[in-house]
């Protein structure tokens, strides 16, 4: 988004410290772990299968960082967050699309508060009496029908 609306991508970050390192390699898996040595939260937007590559799925990250929590945004949920998948196909499964496209990214943009919510309860939970990590996941799905809930229910 940076690259094709820069103007957006600013307005959208701003007060966000962006750091950008290719997990692909070694220096970029070695800046990202000094990263989560002192984080609370990882939030990712992979597939499972993609985490599971680059070293970052939830087994993994429990044994390293005990307390850090992650909120996976994925496409859909349960066995279908491996189907790649677009804020508009998520829309029309939810019966949101009737004819003309959208007027903006419902299920990204919902996607997001449920990302702010999860985010919120990881922090929560790890500031508790008891303090525990959480694994949550966002399914962009999820949010296209909860947008829909009021079409839904008349």
């Amino acid at each position: 988004m940076g690259l094709y609306n820069p103007a957006t991508y600013a307005l959208m970050h701003q007060g966000v410290r962006v750091r950008v390192a290719d997990l692909k390699t070694k220096q970029g898996q070695a800046s990202l772990h000094r990263e989560l040595a002192k984080t609370d939260v990882l939030l990712t937007s992979f597939r499972p299968s993609a985490l599971i590559k680059l070293g970052l799925d939830w087994k993994l990250l429990r044994r390293q960082y005990p307390g850090l929590s992650q909120v996976a945004i994925v496409g859909a949920p349960g066995q279908r967050a491996e189907e790649p998948g677009h804020d508009l196909t998520y829309l029309a499964e939810a019966e949101l699309v009737d004819g003309a496209l959208p007027a903006t990214l419902w299920s990204d943009m919902a996607g997001s508060l449920m990302a702010v919510e999860a985010v919120l309860q990881a922090l929560l939970a790890l500031r508790a009496d008891s303090p525990e990590a959480l694994h949550l996941r966002v399914a962009l799905a999820d949010a296209a029908r909860y947008v829909a809930l009021p079409r839904q229910h008349g």
